[in-house]
């Protein structure tokens, strides 16, 4: 888990940089939803370490089933908003960066899939827009995962930067 961490962090941090060239990252909304899912990703990968992997990818399952389930639902009001109206909803922003960055280091993920609708839900943004800001705190998310696995030594350097020339390459190719 801590190598797919790695992978997946440093991945997210450069192909945010191509997101930032399209005007698809609000820096500020990405900062303060990543600052406040730090301790939570920290909590996260300490107890996501002490459960065996059978039970990480069952209880992964359910959480995926559950997600999907809530995007296939939508939201009920989905009113088109120019992005100077959309506020950050801090009253979400709070439990919700705490909760993703929890699951993420819980399950040793960037936490994309979770990242991208709680943006969509808490910072009122579009899809494209949280995908590309979400990149930030699927890359913190991931580093902060990363060096608590290695702290147990259980990171694989070479897989690592393999996963990370092969996320690069997606990126230029997503760029043409």
């Amino acid at each position: 888990m801590g190598t797919t961490a790695l992978a997946v962090g440093l991945n997210a941090y450069v192909n945010s940089v191509m997101h930032f060239l399209r005007k698809n990252v609000r820096l500020k909304k990405g900062v303060v939803f990543t600052l406040l899912g730090i301790p939570g990703s920290f909590l996260g990968t300490h107890i996501g370490h002490l459960v065996n992997g059978e039970s990480l990818l069952f209880l992964f399952g359910i959480l995926m089933t559950v997600v999907a389930y809530l995007m296939i639902r939508g939201r009920k009001s989905e009113v088109k908003k120019t992005d100077t109206e959309c506020k950050i909803k801090y009253q979400y922003l709070i439990p919700i960066g705490l909760a993703v960055g929890f699951l993420s280091g819980f399950f040793g993920i960037g936490g994309g899939f979770l990242i991208v609708p709680s943006l969509m839900l808490a910072g009122a943004l579009e899809i494209t827009v949280a995908v590309g800001t979400g990149l930030i705190a699927v890359g913190t998310f991931g580093i902060v995962s990363a060096s608590t696995y290695a702290l147990y030594h259980e990171i694989d350097l070479t897989i690592s930067i393999l996963y990370l020339l092969g996320g690069i390459a997606g990126g230029m190719l997503e760029l043409k």
